[in-house]
């Protein structure tokens, strides 16, 4: 007896897949795009909300942890994985997304905790319960984020703009306190873009891709660019030609400034997903020996499939 196919996920269901499998250790970027191509049903502006719900959630994690505890009889340590994503991304809709209807977005989320917890019947009265407080609520929640400076200065910064406190410090050793500030609200405020790596010929891969979708030179780096409005990363012909890998260009800048020659040996510790390794690959024109190492072994696999696909030889992962 053949059995019945799956009814397919909606948006918000795929969008919980994603941010399920980043919060349990999966890189961003290979776990989203992995989730939306077993997705194919999706249509643009849905894949789009995915993307915005999974990367909005990460980028403001702290701020939608701080503001369901203000709320919650529950901690968000103390929660099931699945209840507290589902909360981060409705959250996230009812406080960062404002052209979403707010009680469309309790409702699914209320559908999505029933779906995943069909044993428990409470986990959906509570997921309601919170929301709907969080609704009612989130002017004064905001308001309280705001008298955390009062107390701590660095508890307030972290809460407001989801920066962990040690990266704080180190900002503001640099930066000094007021420009710590301004820099952190500026990376809240603007949504950053994928940046790619060039393997050969950046200006090459640029027409190429501009083809496909909108796309940028890097800042700083020749063989950085910027993507946006673009498919699937690995449905694109040079992605599958291993014309260039994701990466983020101040990254980029480390490899830059090692001074890499052709022929070096090279050891990149915690090298996974491999993109420094690439890179350098690129620099040493794919000549000398480059030991990519990592002590997990599916993220030595990872490695070794990005230069597998990059066709690198002198990267090598162990």
């Amino acid at each position: 007896m053949q059995a019945s196919p799956q009814p397919l996920k909606n948006e918000r269901a795929v969008a919980l897949e994603a941010l399920s499998g980043v919060t349990s250790g999966g890189y961003n970027n290979i776990v989203l795009n992995k989730v939306l191509l077993s997705h194919p049903h999706l249509s643009r502006g849905q894949r789009a909300f995915v993307t915005e719900c999974t990367n909005g959630a990460l980028r403001r994690l702290l701020t939608l942890d701080y503001i369901i505890n203000q709320v919650s009889s529950t901690n968000t340590r103390s929660m099931e994985r699945a209840v507290l994503n589902i909360l981060r991304l409705a959250v996230y809709q009812l406080a960062f997304m404002r052209d979403e209807a707010p009680h469309a977005v309790v409702s699914e989320a209320v559908a999505l905790a029933e779906a995943e917890s069909k044993e428990n019947t409470a986990i959906k009265g509570f997921v309601n319960a919170v929301l709907r407080n969080i609704q009612r609520t989130l002017p004064q929640i905001f308001e309280s984020i705001e008298k955390i400076k009062n107390d701590s200065r660095d508890a307030y910064l972290e809460v407001k703009y989801s920066c962990r406190r040690n990266v704080i410090e180190i900002l503001e050793r640099e930066l000094g306190a007021g420009e710590t500030e301004v820099f952190l609200a500026h990376i809240n405020k603007h949504r950053p873009s994928t940046t790619i790596c060039a393997k050969d010929d950046p200006q090459a891969l640029l027409e190429e891709l501009k083809k496909r979708g909108t796309v940028t030179p890097g800042r700083f780096f020749p063989r950085a660019m910027n993507i946006t409005k673009m498919p699937e990363m690995t449905t694109l012909t040079a992605f599958k030609r291993g014309m260039f890998h994701v990466m983020d260009e101040g990254a980029m800048l480390a490899v830059a400034a090692a001074g890499l020659k052709p022929g070096m040996k090279v050891l990149d510790l915690c090298a996974a997903p491999g993109g420094k390794a690439f890179l350098a690959a690129y620099e040493m024109n794919d000549e000398g020996h480059i030991d990519a190492r990592d002590i997990y072994l599916h993220k030595v696999d990872l490695i070794r499939d990005g230069a597998r696909r990059l066709k690198l030889s002198s990267a090598r992962a162990s």
